[in-house]
């Protein structure tokens, strides 16, 4: 073991004896990226899309919309939580993905549905059916 007059000791083990690395905090937002087939690009998101999490959905949006892509899919059924910060993300992805000619699809959750019924923008996308599943 090596010491350090400056270092106050050896760190003792959390209660529980449990040593795992820390993981995401819950409802951080997970952004997943993949191409099921040539010229389509799945954004798959999980979490909670608020201002704190606007960049890291939008980054790889603008990343794919720059790419020879022609559709793009935004998977937003594991969203949990949208507020205003995020329906903003959405209008603007629209928006380049319409300046590029790329078709923007949203397969949507509960949360993305009611917040986009509310500010009277659901018709401004199109949507792919979402798959329910019974183990959430």
């Amino acid at each position: 073991m090596v010491s350090n007059a400056d270092s106050p000791g050896p760190v003792p083990p959390q209660r529980g004896g449990s040593r795992r690395a820390p993981g995401p905090a819950p409802g951080a937002l997970r952004v997943r990226v993949f191409q099921p087939g040539e010229g389509v690009v799945v954004v798959q998101v999980e979490g909670e899309l608020d201002l704190a999490a606007r960049n890291l959905l939008t980054g790889p949006l603008n990343e794919q919309l720059e790419a020879a892509v022609t559709v793009l899919v935004l998977d937003l059924s594991h969203v949990t939580f949208i507020n205003s910060e995020g329906a903003a993300a959405l209008v603007e992805a629209r928006r380049l993905a319409e300046g590029r000619r790329t078709e923007l699809v949203l397969v949507s959750s509960r949360a993305v549905d009611r917040l986009l019924r509310l500010l009277e923008l659901t018709g401004r996308f199109n949507y792919a059916a979402r798959e329910e599943s019974s183990a959430r």
